[in-house]
């Protein structure tokens, strides 16, 4: 079992120019674009780029990805990734906040919540966005046929034009109800009972 699952090598500086609105995911990327993610060959985000991008109307800082573990995951990949990930600093108030993501392992599952964002306010209170495959999230592999499913980003690798499956992103945007409050942090957690949470980033809208 592979417990060093942290990957930085790869993953670029966050550029000082970037708006504190993009939030900084550094501290807890654990996988770059270029990986052979899951330790398969060929099996990356390489297409979609670094940087500042504009996916599915919503500018996003992309510069790695952030791997929580699924119920097979290990198994499958013998890297022991983490259940959850935060806090993501925050610190401002905000009226939405934009996810871009998708899950790993177990494409077939059926309709199940595998995970959740906590969205943590300054007086201590929290907002929870159940994470519900096949609702708000789906597999970062497509099927052939699978073209209709509403994805932000769609691309290939390697491994996916060997199969004839394709890449892709969603984009989550969740609305504040509390947007006079200041939102200090979110975190990241996986219920591992199912597909695990791959998030690329997150872009809140300020209030």
């Amino acid at each position: 079992m592979e417990k060093d699952w942290l990957i930085r090598g790869n993953i670029p500086v966050r550029n000082k120019e970037t708006s504190i609105h993009l939030l900084d995911l550094s501290l807890h990327y654990n996988h770059s674009t270029d990986d052979d993610i899951h330790h398969k060959p060929g099996n990356n985000l390489s297409m979609l780029g670094k940087g500042v991008r504009k996916i599915g109307g919503c500018l996003f800082d992309i510069r790695g990805i952030v791997q929580l573990s699924g119920r097979n995951s290990l198994q499958i990949t013998t890297i022991d990734y983490p259940d959850s990930a935060g806090p993501v600093k925050a610190g401002f108030m905000l009226k939405n906040l934009h996810f871009l993501h998708a899950s790993a392992w177990n494409i077939d599952d059926e309709t199940v919540e595998i995970g959740e964002y906590l969205i943590r306010y300054d007086d201590e209170s929290v907002e929870r966005i159940p994470l519900v495959y096949r609702e708000n999230i789906l597999d970062w592999w497509g099927k052939p046929g699978e073209e209709h499913q509403k994805a932000a980003w769609r691309g290939i690798n390697e491994r996916t034009l060997s199969v004839s499956h394709h890449l892709r992103l969603f984009h989550l945007c969740w609305e504040n109800p509390r947007p006079a409050s200041i939102v200090r942090e979110i975190e990241l957690k996986s219920f591992n009972t199912g597909p695990g949470i791959m998030l690329v980033a997150i872009t809140a809208d300020p209030a």
